[in-house]
């Protein structure tokens, strides 16, 4: 997911800084300001894209961990009834 965003930011990354070398060329400080304007509002978005796309991957992470955890506690389980272990506490 992340690259698939990574991608998307880059094409359109691409796009403005070919607008911003026109814009440079021509000189136009008015058009360049107005840019300038746009753009940092593109970015402040895609940087806000970026941090939910990495909330997301964080939480199916956990997710993950805690499934991990619940196969591990359940071998522990097993292996403590089967060593007769049934008074240890579990953590």
């Amino acid at each position: 997911m992340l690259l698939r965003l990574a991608k998307d930011r880059i094409e359109r990354l691409t796009v403005i800084n070919n607008a911003l070398l026109q814009t440079l060329k021509e000189g136009d400080a008015e058009h360049l300001a107005a840019m300038r304007t746009r753009h940092e509002g593109e970015m402040l978005k895609f940087i806000g894209d970026v941090r939910q796309a990495q909330i997301e991957e964080a939480e199916q992470s956990l997710k993950s961990l805690a499934a991990q955890r619940e196969t591990a506690m359940v071998r522990w389980r097993h292996y403590r009834e089967q060593l007769g272990f049934n008074d240890l506490a579990e953590h």
